[in-house]
């Protein structure tokens, strides 16, 4: 029987934020559920670095397929496990965000270690080479939408995600788990491009039947008493045709709450209306700035820091939780635009008092529209980039602020909320303790 091995690598020292542990990688789950239906004498088995320390996976490694998910953060773990699999005569197999993004770089440098190196989705690509397909470079742009209703968490321990969610927010009474309703971004197939920090891979969006989405709800419910869904899906309300299509199916008897994804232009009283028949009471937005100018540069169609003060009263009037999201490091950005960021991130959580936050500096991320324009300006030929190289030399080449400044600038936001979600290895330590002092109290 061959035994395949499915890995989301760990962060290293980006290790912890307030989602890590909290949701399950269903990228990974997806490609288990259809290998599963496909070759299902095959050994399936999920290793999740979130869970589990880089040193405890290498000594895991003992399947004669190991397929690795990769991400500018884990790509360094995912080579080193990649050389030690192979060598142990595994084959090896890259996919994710990272591997679409520069197959060119990774294969350059890496093709002594990768047996195939994956574009796109992986489930068709798991499945050919199970069955001896010897491509070195497989490309599917194929949405597994169809091919996988709605993927079999019987391959995790979803209760294990359920507890650390209940840690990482502890003032949140929900068992709660993600699912994704569509996969793609409107925006950015319709911009070419999108926002310019984005390094979503991908073609042109797909929409998952509405009855697959009600069945894998009416599942969670049942079997594991979920009573929160968290929608990653880039934006729920980015095709209101489909959103309303989604509402109006719902079960009446199915009534988790439910966290979802949108644009600022996408909300209003009318999608209001519906999100709140889910029934929704929590929304991810991206704010991005306090700065007028940053909307453009940051490639957004439209808003503003006044209107995103007035979206923020509409869902307060709505009784929806807002998470705001906040990018420092906007092309032009400077001493002023980060005080007008910092005030407006003060003035969102008096009108809000948000628990939830995002704040990052920009990381040109492969994939992105800030990673071509940093190509342009600098020789990026390695296929090992380090992230907070990669937000020093952006700022050098597109900002016109004190690295240090800014860095303190996103400090200061994330300050604002007890639930923080950035990527930094300079508040990994903080949040690392502060996940542990929530999981205290919680038990407590």
């Amino acid at each position: 029987m061959t035994k395949v091995q499915l890995i989301q690598p760990t962060t290293g020292p980006y290790r912890s934020n307030s989602r890590t542990g909290s949701y399950v990688p269903l990228g990974l789950v997806s490609i288990a559920s259809y290998v599963k239906k496909k070759c299902p004498h095959t050994d399936i088995e999920i290793i999740d670095g979130e869970f589990v320390s880089h040193e405890d996976i290498i000594q895991k490694l003992d399947g004669d397929i190991i397929g690795i998910t990769a991400n500018t953060v884990t790509y360094p773990q995912a080579i080193e496990l990649a050389a030690i699999a192979k060598e142990s005569g595994a084959k090896v197999v890259l996919g994710g965000v990272y591997a679409s993004a520069i197959p060119d770089l990774i294969w350059k440098s890496r093709k002594g270690i990768i047996d195939h190196l994956v574009v796109g989705y992986g489930e068709k690509p798991m499945v050919d080479i199970i069955k001896g397909k010897n491509s070195q470079l497989i490309t599917n742009h194929e949405p597994p939408l169809d091919i996988v209703p709605y993927p079999d968490r019987s391959f995790v321990d979803l209760n294990e995600y359920i507890d650390t969610f209940k840690a990482n927010h502890p003032t949140w009474p929900f068992r709660a788990t993600n699912i994704f309703t569509n996969i793609g971004c409107e925006w950015k197939a319709k911009s070419k491009g999108g926002c310019i920090f984005c390094s979503r891979s991908g073609q042109d969006p797909a929409y998952r039947n509405p009855r697959y989405v009600w069945q894998e709800i009416q599942e969670l419910v049942e079997e594991y008493d979920i009573d929160y869904i968290v929608d990653f899906s880039d934006s729920t309300l980015q095709n209101l045709d489909k959103f309303t299509e989604l509402v109006e199916s719902k079960p009446r008897d199915l009534n988790p709450q439910w966290h979802i994804f949108a644009r600022m232009d996408e909300i209003n009283p009318h999608t209001l209306d519906l999100v709140k028949k889910l029934p929704c009471n929590h929304i991810f937005v991206g704010i991005e700035s306090g700065n007028p100018d940053s909307y453009g540069a940051a490639g957004k169609m439209s808003g503003s820091p006044s209107k995103s003060l007035e979206l923020a009263k509409l869902l307060r009037d709505y009784e929806i939780e807002l998470t705001p999201s906040y990018v420092i490091g906007l092309p032009g950005e400077n001493e002023r635009s980060l005080q007008n960021t910092l005030e407006h991130a003060y003035r969102l959580h008096e009108i809000t008092g948000f628990e939830e936050i995002f704040c990052c500096q920009l990381i040109p991320f492969p994939g992105s529209t800030a990673f071509d324009m940093l190509r342009e300006k600098e020789n990026i030929d390695s296929d090992v980039l380090d992230v907070e190289d990669l937000k020093k030399v952006w700022a050098e080449n597109f900002c016109d602020a004190d690295f240090q400044l800014m860095r303190e600038c996103c400090d200061k936001v994330l300050e604002l909320g007890k639930y923080k979600i950035t990527i930094s290895k300079e508040t990994a330590l903080q949040a690392c303790l502060e996940v542990q002092h929530a999981y205290i109290r919680n038990l407590q």
